[in-house]
């Protein structure tokens, strides 16, 4: 069922309506972009649909975005801009244990796809499946928009639990970030954006809590073992 595609386009459609066609906004040709990318990815993406589904003229979609691949850029950066926002909105509750806290912002970071799951095609086809030509460009906007203000959150953790060992802030900010990223690259690429049910996202939390207890503890560790 493609409840989320079609109440997406159906948003984007009113807000083109509130628009006259002459000041068709960059941000409403991104917003109508979205879906187009999520589902097909960039190789199989037709600027010609995206155009038809938002009823803009190509003449004010190349107003804004010289070709397809700036248009895709645009598209990416929007999602890890929105994922960011969401990210610096949540609010650390300082356990007695890290994994604790780490864990609370695990549930924060499935919330985001929870909300916004057409985001998912772009973050995996972005990760996975980067244009040839525009690897570099992804790779760097990746790490200016999202990891860098990543890494300062989880960095703040780190220091409240481990505040003299500076090398271990450094190696647990660097786990934990590899961690959050392998398991989001292969959990998310196996859920369909269209299906409204969560149950799969919420299977991934055990998942990645018993990796992350095996990272923090060994796999030695009872904590660790009593999850396999």
């Amino acid at each position: 069922m493609r409840h989320y595609f079609l109440t997406d386009i159906k948003v984007y459609r009113q807000k083109m309506n509130r628009e006259t066609k002459s000041h068709i906004s960059k941000e409403t040709i991104i917003a109508v972009a979205v879906p187009e990318f999520s589902e097909r990815g960039y190789k199989e993406a037709s600027l010609n649909r995206i155009c038809i589904n938002g009823r803009i003229s190509k003449g004010k979609l190349y107003h804004h975005f010289k070709n397809k691949d700036e248009l895709y850029l645009s598209v990416v950066e929007e999602s890890y801009k929105k994922l960011t926002e969401h990210l610096l909105d949540f609010k650390i509750k300082f356990h007695k244990n890290i994994e604790d806290v780490f864990m609370d912002l695990y549930k924060w970071w499935q919330a985001f796809w929870k909300m916004y799951p057409l985001y998912i095609g772009i973050f995996i086809d972005s990760r996975r499946n980067p244009p040839f030509c525009l690897r570099e460009q992804l790779v760097a906007m990746r790490r200016d928009t999202f990891i860098k203000p990543l890494k300062l959150m989880v960095r703040d953790i780190v220091l409240y639990y481990y505040p003299e060992d500076i090398k271990l802030q450094s190696i647990l900010v660097g786990l934990f970030i590899t961690l959050l990223d392998y398991t989001s690259t292969v959990g998310l690429s196996k859920i369909d954006i269209y299906d409204s049910s969560t149950s799969y996202l919420d299977a991934q939390v055990p998942l990645f809590k018993r990796l992350l207890l095996t990272v923090l503890y060994g796999a030695g560790d009872d904590r660790a073992k009593e999850l396999y």
